[in-house]
């Protein structure tokens, strides 16, 4: 490692002595207008959670790593001016103002003697110099002639002389054994190593005799007591100057040390027992206390106040004037260049053939540098044209051939005899040259992509139209263009592979063959991997691309390097998979995002840029970055709730809660994603690239918040918990809502039965209406019948007497008095058994039978599995289809007697009654009944048919009737039949 450094500065101090530039680390600088209280800065301190404090003459500001805090006199600082800062075991960080107070930041405000009574104990009345805590917890507050010491159980004592004397404190520390030390000045005597120690209710101070160091005091900012070494001057009088600074060390194995008080020295900053930073006018100066030497300058046209390393191993200074600055990386070193023509620093091309590094600038100057960088040997081309810039170089029968904008040029190999070949005859514009195995030239242009022999005799035209990058590979050659990729195969044959392929489809900036796969950099789309005609991976920016803008392609040691328009990725190969491996940014020193082209040397990659060059080492590269997830504060619509305030509650519904929290990583430098959800209401996890997380409303309840980050190097954070309560309001208490519940339930039970009750009434009155209607009806209809059948009857005894039959009469008056006395009985009955039914039947067509002078004929029969007593149906509902057929049937029936069969049946479950007839049927009858005018209506069968209808009213199962006409083997009407299907259980 110590070879390359050296490698490396040689190599820039050889760059330094052929060109004008300027070379240095880089830096990430911040200020005033990045959000910093002030950019006058006189100290900076790392609390234990990882925010960076920093102490201004107008302020103090919080770092994170994204953005900055200001803390103000508006924000309880007791004065703007802050020179010193401290951290104490719990996390406080102290502040030592310009005036004699003090205050600290704790739990999210600044806490002062107006606002903290610990702070308004300590009645300070001189400036504060120093803040120390020793071992114990004791807290000591050290000032220009006294010693203030608040204990653990927050007692305070005080000390402003020793022995009568007046005394001045230069340091605390305390030595490997917990002593609490300081070197102190006692009147006028020099000063020396004091012990300082608690004794009851008295600090006690007392020269440490076992240590020989005696110096004349000046500056606080001299002077360090650690437990390894102690740090003074060699002042010895009040009238000398700090010629050297003198290192102690307390091991007597270790020879003391002796530096010479660099010019416009400020401070010293200390890092563990090895390293020193002295702060200067000129930059701030690492010295090495193992091997005794300065190791390194940084920053040396900065005032530097203060140094210091962060627990990513970052190094920050502050500066007096101008904010302050972090290093990003040691790893890498960066070179303006400019000629003495051209103010040109761009590097279009780095090209190593065999240990030899040549490159090119933007106006086509081509120089090279040494194998071990001991010097540039010269330029080999100087510019000719301001528009000829150098697009490749490429090593071909041990020849240099440098492909510019319009012109090809041929080197020898130790670089003589520079010549121009194959004369560019048709004004073509280069892009890119591949050199076949008989030294003729592959060319992209501008207008076409062409095959030229090195005499400058076109040989063939590849393509016609814009070309960006060619490639001799697998029996033909790739070609790049504007609309994809193109392949030339052996017999001519142009193939868009952006038709089979729509990656491929993009226009092409960059093509690159290695051990069997064809890389491909397109502009928009990263890079694809091309192998036997397939594309075996694609990667862009979400597989971790710095950028899907390919400009330089580079492979070193079976490594990818691909550089975008947003820095480098590294890609490599692990079983048949491609993926990114590293990246490096502006973020880890590179003096441009923008990537021209690469190279290495050895292990140092050499990186050109359109502003300069950046030298590479990746294993001096820090890359433990880490990922520290805090929260800041909780905020909402009517209050503020500090998280370490004990548990979070809000009151009843509370709107607009506000969680802000932020990730530190200076490495990542906002390149942050969190990741959160809450339980009690989100199932999955949500992200979020905002340091805040804000709900509008939320139901009462108890919720945990969790979160998580994730910085851009793939470093996790720890998860953060934080569980908090929305208080219930009055009306969603448990007793409260039992109490609604309950009231609830018993006015909806007293509502329902009163609405039950009701719907009752109301249905019990309508079913008393309907069934004394429907009995009203039924008698009605019964009533009407009666008559009707009585009326017919008279007239047939009216006929016997006027036909002067006395018998006939006596014999007919017989039966209809019968008939009579069993009508009335069934008329008043709902139901009747089948025997009586017959028995009426007979009756009936007995005496109807004897009106029409045995004019039809009729049968009955009952089915034998028919019990008679047991079956039963409404009365008089067969009869009316009887009469019916009687009146209308055997009247009008010309030819042959009449014949009425009535049957009963069982069918399923239900009795069927049949009534069929010889009749001349509905239609005839109806005929004749228009035809002779007839004006009586017979309303027996109509009456009957409201009858059922009434009746399956209140049935679950209805009667059925059904009306057919009766046909011969003609086809002719014989005859009507009336079915009468009635259920047999229940009936009633």
């Amino acid at each position: 490692m110590i070879y390359r450094q050296l490698i490396l500065s040689l190599t820039l101090c050889c760059l330094s002595y052929l060109y004008g530039h300027t070379q240095d680390l880089s830096y990430k600088h911040y200020g005033i207008r990045d959000g910093m209280v002030g950019n006058h800065v006189y100290h900076a301190v790392e609390d234990k959670t990882g925010f960076l404090w920093f102490a201004t003459e107008t302020g103090v500001s919080r770092f994170d790593g994204t953005t900055f805090k200001n803390f103000t006199v508006e924000e309880g600082l007791p004065d703007n001016e802050i020179l010193r800062l401290f951290v104490d075991s719990k996390n406080r960080v102290w502040m030592i103002p310009f005036n004699n107070q003090v205050c600290y930041f704790s739990k999210g405000k600044i806490h002062n003697a107006a606002n903290d009574s610990l702070l308004a104990k300590l009645r300070i009345h001189d400036n504060i110099l120093h803040i120390f805590e020793d071992n114990n917890g004791n807290m000591f507050f050290a000032g220009s002639n006294s010693i203030i010491v608040q204990k653990k159980n927050d007692q305070v004592i005080y000390k402003d002389s020793v022995d009568g004397h007046y005394f001045f404190i230069y340091a605390l520390g305390q030595d490997i054994k917990g002593n609490t030390l300081g070197f102190i000045a006692i009147d006028t005597i020099s000063t020396k190593v004091h012990k300082i120690y608690i004794e009851a209710d008295d600090i006690r101070i007392k020269p440490d005799e076992s240590i020989n160091i005696s110096f004349k005091g000046n500056k606080v900012a001299h002077t360090i007591i650690n437990k390894n070494y102690f740090f003074y001057t060699d002042r010895k009088s009040d009238f000398d100057f700090e010629k050297n600074l003198i290192i102690d060390f307390t091991d007597p194995l270790k020879k003391n040390d002796t530096i010479t008080t660099p010019d416009r020295y400020n401070s010293i900053s200390s890092f563990g027992d090895s390293v020193l930073s002295l702060n200067t006018g000129k930059g701030a100066l690492m010295y090495d206390l193992r091997s005794g030497k300065y190791s390194r300058t940084y920053l040396s046209n900065e005032n530097i106040s203060t140094t210091l390393i962060d627990h990513e191993n970052n190094y920050w200074f502050t500066s007096l004037e101008n904010g302050i600055y972090r290093l990003y990386s040691e790893g890498t070193t960066n070179v303006k260049l400019s000629t003495e023509s051209n103010p040109v620093n761009a590097i279009n091309f780095i090209a190593n053939f065999n240990n030899k590094i040549i490159a090119g600038n933007e106006v086509g100057d081509i120089f090279t540098i040494d194998q071990l960088f001991p010097e540039i040997k010269r330029t080999i081309i100087h510019q000719d044209s301001l528009y000829n810039r150098l697009r490749k170089i490429t090593f071909y029968n041990n020849h240099y051939y440098f492909l510019r904008d319009r012109t090809i040029h041929r080197c020898d190999a130790d670089f003589s005899n520079v010549v121009e070949v194959a004369n560019n005859k048709l004004g073509l514009t280069y892009k890119d040259v591949e050199i076949d195995a008989s030294g003729n030239f592959y060319l992209a242009c501008h207008m076409m992509a062409i095959k030229m022999s090195q005499e400058g005799k076109l040989l063939e035209k590849l393509h016609q139209g814009r070309a960006s990058a060619i490639c001799i590979a697998d029996g033909g050659v790739y070609i790049g263009t504007l609309d994809g990729l193109i392949f030339v195969n052996a017999q001519h044959q142009s193939i868009q592979l952006g038709k089979q392929f729509k990656v491929l489809k993009d226009r092409i900036t960059q093509l690159l063959y290695d051990n069997g796969v064809l890389w491909i950099g397109t502009g928009n789309s990263g890079i694809v991997g091309f192998k036997n005609n397939n594309v075996v991976t694609h990667i862009t920016n979400k597989e971790g691309l710095t950028g899907n803008l390919v400009r330089r392609l580079y492979v070193f040691k079976d490594i990818l390097w691909v550089g975008t328009d947003r820095g480098i990725s590294k890609i490599q190969k692990n079983k048949n998979v491609y993926a990114v491996i590293q990246q490096y940014t502006i973020n880890d020193g590179l003096i441009n995002n923008m990537i021209n082209c690469m190279s290495f040397y050895k292990d140092i990659l050499i990186i050109g840029t359109p502003v300069g060059l950046s030298i590479l080492q990746e294993d001096l590269i820090q890359k433990n970055s880490s990922c520290k997830l805090q929260l800041l504060n909780i905020v909402s619509a009517s209050s503020a709730v500090y998280p370490n305030d004990g548990d979070i509650v809000f009151k009843p519904g509370e709107k607009n809660i506000r969680f802000e929290f932020v990730a530190i990583s200076y490495k990542a430098e906002g390149d942050i994603r969190y990741f959160y959800k809450l339980s009690g209401l989100d199932k999955d996890w949500s992200m979020t690239k905002e340091n805040f997380l804000l709900y509008p409303s939320l139901p009462s309840g108890n919720y945990t918040l969790e979160i998580y980050a994730i910085n851009k190097f793939g470093i996790k954070s720890d998860l953060l918990s934080l569980p908090f309560m929305i208080k219930e309001r009055w009306y969603e208490k448990r007793w409260v809502i039992a109490l609604m519940v309950m009231a609830t339930i018993f006015f909806s039970w007293l509502i329902v039965n009163a609405r039950v009750a009701r719907i009752k009434k109301i249905q019990q009155a309508k079913t008393e209406t309907a069934e004394r209607m429907a009995m009203l009806e039924q008698q009605a209809l019964k009533a009407q019948m009666n008559p009707h059948f009585i009326f017919n009857c008279l007239n047939s005894i009216q006929q016997f007497v006027i036909e002067k039959d006395v018998e006939g009469a006596n014999r007919f008056i017989t039966g209809f008095a019968s008939l009579i006395r069993q009508t009335l009985d069934n008329s008043g009955k709902s139901y009747i058994t089948v025997a009586e039914e017959e028995s009426f039947l007979h009756s009936y067509l007995d005496l109807e039978k004897s009106r029409f002078e045995d004019k039809f004929d009729y049968q009955i029969t009952v089915a034998e599995a028919i019990r008679k007593d047991q079956v039963s149906l409404p009365p008089l509902l067969l009869q009316p289809y009887v009469e019916n057929y009687i009146r209308h049937g055997i009247m009008h029936k010309k030819e042959g007697k009449g014949q009425i069969n009535i049957r009963f049946e069982l069918m399923d479950d239900y009795l069927v009654c049949q009534v069929e007839d010889n009749g001349i049927g509905r239609q005839k009858a109806a005929a004749y009944k228009q035809h002779n005018r007839v004006n009586h209506e017979s309303k027996g069968t109509s009456l009957t048919g409201q009858r059922i209808n009434l009746m399956n009213k209140k049935r679950q199962s209805d009667i059925l009737l059904d009306i057919t006409d009766i046909f011969d083997n003609d086809g002719n009407i014989a005859g009507t039949k009336v079915t009468v299907r009635v259920p047999l259980l229940p009936l009633d």
